[in-house]
């Protein structure tokens, strides 16, 4: 089915951060507490950017575009910096973020809200 340009340039309501971001804590809290690291925790990364979609998508912005990262790691008392950079549109676009840490496990999921026209 394909539609007729709306040629809508702002969403009808703003992503709201910290919804997300308490979604993305859930989240990574159901999925890691009690978990241990090891190399196959590694392959929870895609289930979780998944699962973070798809409860951020429930949320139901119209319009936005979604991606997620998740980051696992063995959590050593070591020292660990992420950066990341975007074009976007500040006025519309948005990111959040969730860190999870237990004894063993150290988790930074980033969701990035892109609106689209």
């Amino acid at each position: 089915m394909k539609y007729e340009n709306t040629f809508k340039l702002e969403p009808d309501s703003r992503f709201e951060s910290h919804r997300a971001r308490n979604i993305m804590l859930a989240t990574l809290k159901e999925y890691l507490d009690g978990t241990e690291y090891s190399a196959s925790v590694r392959n929870v990364t895609t289930s979780l950017s998944e699962e973070i979609k798809k409860r951020v998508k429930a949320l139901g912005y119209a319009r936005y575009k979604y991606v997620v990262t998740v980051t696992v790691c063995q959590d050593a008392h070591q020292s660990m910096q992420m950066v990341s950079r975007c074009m976007w549109n500040k006025d519309t676009d948005t990111f959040a973020e969730a860190v999870f840490r237990s004894n063993d496990i150290h988790a930074v999921a980033t969701l990035y809200a892109l609106y689209y026209e």
